[in-house]
């Protein structure tokens, strides 16, 4: 006669259950850690990378990128800020020396960004300017002051440091910032110091989703649906490329498409003039928030200030 095989009484069943339930509770927030530190190495990492492309396009030029080009003589009105044609951004001047030479090829630079001759060239997603931390990243739809469609392009989870003060869509030319629209910036004209002046930093797509190609004629920089920040708010196309720090700390609620925002849970990463590149706490204080952002604002400020 064959033995009888004993199984699990429900009272074991529920144990292994509970068991297993605790074990995935101590494991899930070191998987998490794990993965969150991941995902900041990498986007350190894509900074870098910019940092580089910038020193070499300023070794080449004797000057950094524009945030954007701007044609004062070619426009109806050059006052009026929604016209932003050509267009093309400092990601754009930079991506030969991301090896992205073929993206740049096909850029024909007296074309408007939204050009439909350029369509294929801004919805080309450049990993680089794509955080691992970031959502809602890919292709977005820009769109016009009235919520019309203006044209699709990819995503950038960085822009260019405007400075601390001034309004970025009205006045886009009046940056005490590194970048501004036209900008020729040399590393002689940072009496700051280099190491002490941010130069590009994260605005995350789940934020505000803004093109890599850069300022677009009629288009608008948004807080998306997705959105964290409590503020919703619509800002002209020279918001596209540029962000600055301000009276809030980095990744308030209040949070403005004018801002930079991280997608990482407590720090944001910055890539700074002289290539490095840092982890800013949320909580840095405000008067170096706004001191490291200005290239001529006479601030002292020490790294160990950040």
């Amino acid at each position: 006669m064959p033995a009888l095989r004993r199984g699990f009484t429900l009272l074991e069943l529920l144990v292994v259950i509970a068991i297993i339930a605790i074990l995935m509770g101590l494991l899930l927030p070191t998987v998490q850690r794990v993965r969150g530190a991941a995902q900041q190495t990498q986007c350190m990492n894509n900074l870098r990378q910019m940092g580089i492309a910038l020193h070499q396009y300023h070794n080449q030029h004797g000057h950094l990128p524009p945030a954007y080009v701007f044609d004062e003589v070619a426009q109806p009105d050059h006052r009026v800020t929604r016209y932003c044609q050509p267009g093309w951004g400092w990601a754009a001047y930079i991506l030969p020396h991301l090896e992205q030479s073929a993206v740049a090829e096909k850029i024909q630079w007296d074309k408007a960004v939204e050009d439909d001759l350029m369509a294929e060239v801004r919805a080309q997603v450049v990993r680089t300017y794509v955080c691992p931390a970031d959502a809602y990243t890919g292709v977005m739809t820009v769109q016009t002051m009235t919520n019309q469609p203006l044209c699709d392009a990819a995503t950038n989870s960085y822009a260019a440091c405007f400075g601390n003060i001034g309004l970025i869509g009205e006045r886009p030319h009046r940056g005490n910032g590194i970048f501004y629209r036209n900008s020729r910036t040399s590393m002689g004209q940072i009496p700051d110091g280099a190491s002490h002046t941010v130069a590009v930093g994260e605005r995350a797509a789940i934020f505000c989703p803004t093109p890599w190609a850069g300022a677009m004629t009629d288009g608008t920089a948004r807080t998306g649906p997705h959105s964290p920040s409590f503020y919703a708010a619509i800002e002209e196309a020279p918001v596209m490329p540029m962000a600055r720090t301000s009276r809030y700390q980095l990744n308030n609620d209040y949070s403005s498409p004018y801002d930079f925002y991280s997608p990482h849970p407590t720090a944001g990463m910055f890539l700074f003039a002289d290539g490095s590149v840092r982890a800013l706490q949320f909580n840095l204080s405000l008067d170096v928030w706004k001191a490291i952002a200005t290239r001529d604002g006479g601030e002292s400020v020490t790294e160990n200030d950040y």
